[in-house]
């Protein structure tokens, strides 16, 4: 709403050469018409004012938020009554239209002159059938931003739920991830920290550290993520130093990590649905054999935290 008030005073001043042009919104009471945007300097400082009018009592903009007719006035020195505004000196000729959705008065449109009988019947129409479009535009984003504001808490509420629920299921596990080399693996009871994991759960990304002199040992750090959200973090470290990853295996750890969310997200709402065994959960996780070949140590960890494992070599 924002972007779209200002830019259709904007246009239809420029459209039709008219000094000011202000859209003025009804509150939830319908009490008052508040200005919500104008092309116009005197405009714009009343609406830093934060200017608004009372319906059915002030200028011709409260007339016509009350009534739901048009109201117009040829020369507004002559129809003072209506008129009294001293961040618009100049006027002379004021027209206003109703903005109506679903029979519903939800604003107004005000259009001013500095020429007395600026008007004609033809910009009367015109700025009739306009009225109705805006008040279609406003009705339509009101709906647009409920909607997305809707999806937000929506979202909220199932990310919180996402991040109670794999905690829970990992306190009931009692496991924060797992280790796996190519001798064998074994569950981690404790979260373990690195840079390259909080890294990788921050920014949601792969993380591939290559054997250039820097790193001791060749590493991949591959976010789990559900739904967008990062539950987790794969860290896998080559077998020789000198390794440089390839394409594809970049490729193939980005899949299993996908694999992963989705086994787990599967696992843990079988066990919330059905209580199966301990073991019949166990079974639903990736086992060593999915691990590439070609990696000495694979450390995965399943809740919304930092993890890690030592190779063997820093035990």
């Amino acid at each position: 709403m924002g972007i779209l008030l200002p830019l259709i005073t904007r246009l239809v001043s420029e459209r039709f050469n008219f000094y000011h042009v202000g859209i003025f919104l009804l509150d939830d009471s319908n009490q008052y018409a508040i200005l919500q945007a104008a092309n116009s300097l005197g405009g714009q400082n009343m609406m830093a004012r934060g200017h608004k009018l009372k319906v059915g009592e002030s200028g011709i903009v409260g007339f016509v938020a009350k009534a739901g007719v048009a109201r117009i006035s040829l020369d507004v020195g002559q129809d003072a009554v209506f008129f009294n505004n001293p961040d618009l000196p100049t006027t002379r000729s004021e027209v206003a239209f109703p903005l109506k959705t679903r029979e519903k008065i939800i604003g107004v449109l005000d259009v001013q002159s500095e020429k007395p009988g600026a008007f004609t019947n033809e910009d009367i129409n015109v700025f009739s059938i306009l009225a109705d479009q805006v008040a279609i535009a406003i009705d339509n984003t009101k709906l647009l931003e409920q909607t997305q504001r809707a999806l937000d808490e929506a979202q909220s509420a199932y990310l919180k739920n996402l991040q109670e629920g794999w905690k829970n299921f990992g306190q009931e596990e009692n496991m924060v991830g797992y280790f796996q080399t190519m001798s064998g693996g074994k569950k981690l009871s404790r979260p373990m920290n690195t840079d390259e994991i909080t890294q990788a759960m921050f920014r949601g990304e792969v993380l591939v550290f290559h054997a250039d002199g820097k790193t001791d040992d060749p590493t991949l750090v591959v976010p789990i993520k559900l739904r967008d959200q990062v539950i987790g973090v794969m860290r896998i470290k080559s077998p020789s130093r000198e390794r440089q990853w390839s394409t594809s295996e970049i490729n193939l750890t980005e899949a299993v990590s996908e694999r992963l969310a989705c086994i787990g997200k599967r696992t843990s709402h079988s066990k919330n649905r059905s209580g199966r065994s301990s073991k019949s959960r166990r079974s639903a996780r990736l086992p060593a054999k999915s691990v590439h070949p070609s990696i000495s140590t694979m450390s995965c960890s399943p809740l919304l935290r930092n993890w890690g494992a030592p190779s063997p070599a820093q035990k």
